[in-house]
């Protein structure tokens, strides 16, 4: 029951499901077999099925809520390589050459969102327009700069710093202290990327089964078996796409899962 000091038009789903509804998917049968079992209907399982379908691989994505219930199409729709250290916190945590590694990994991951998104045709209001990073002191500002100069010599690092004096053309404010201008990150409408996903893949051949949960995942001579509620399938390979859901079923994973606050104003 709804508290009365609320207002009875609240919603608690996100906003922009409006442009992008949850697609009410049927649910098929449990196929006997499948070559991959792909484990979470987000971004990464359907870009995975996508491309596993269109290389001719019978692919079953499983997914135990509505396909992109969760984080895809929930999120922000940010895209870039940003970390919640600095450059410097985490050369001296991981040294000079697994740091430059995390960038070019970083910088791979936004090129190929990017490239997705254009090389499918999604409509999902991709605006290349760069990020600011706000330096929130003058020292911030020099530091930034500082790193800078490194990153673009060690990893080609796309960015231009920003001062002060040319900040409001950035942001129409004299607040901060200059920023740093990264060129390559980007934005979208989240939920209808997923949605061209789901298309995609789905036009590609995967099948996909919402309202699936997968309660075990057993070895097997000839590969593994996915058990569900449902009933269970055979697979020749799995592949786990769960991010932030990841349970109690693929253990070892769940430990290196680690939460990272976003927040929208």
């Amino acid at each position: 029951m709804m508290h009365p000091a609320l207002d009875p038009r609240i919603k608690y789903e996100p906003y922009w499901w409006e442009a992008a509804p949850r697609p009410d998917l049927p649910v098929p049968d449990l196929p006997a077999r499948a070559e991959v079992a792909v484990v979470g209907s987000g971004y990464a399982g359907l870009a995975c099925a996508l491309r596993l379908a269109r290389a001719g691989r019978q692919v079953v994505v499983f997914d135990a809520e509505a396909a992109g219930w969760g984080a895809s199409s929930r999120n922000q729709g940010q895209i870039g390589a940003v970390f919640k250290r600095s450059f410097k916190q985490m050369v001296d945590t991981y040294g000079r050459e697994k740091t430059f590694a995390i960038y070019r990994d970083g910088q791979r991951a936004v090129t190929f969102v990017k490239d997705l998104i254009r090389e499918e045709g999604i409509d999902c209001h991709l605006e290349a327009n760069g990020r600011l990073v706000l330096a929130y002191t003058p020292e911030h500002y020099d530091t930034l700069g500082r790193e800078l100069e490194v990153l673009r010599k060690e990893v080609d690092y796309e960015a231009d710093m920003v001062p002060r004096a040319e900040q409001r053309s950035e942001i129409g404010t004299d607040f901060y202290y200059g920023a740093q201008l990264r060129h390559a990150d980007a934005s979208v409408h989240g939920a209808l990327f997923h949605q061209g996903l789901l298309d995609r893949a789905m036009e590609a051949g995967a099948t996909v089964l919402p309202h699936t949960p997968v309660t075990g995942i057993h070895r097997r001579d000839s590969g593994f078996e996915i058990e569900t509620p449902r009933g269970r399938v055979a697979a020749d390979e799995v592949v786990i796409a769960t991010n932030g859901y990841t349970g109690s079923v693929t253990p070892d994973l769940r430990r290196r899962v680690l939460s990272m606050g976003a927040y929208i104003i």
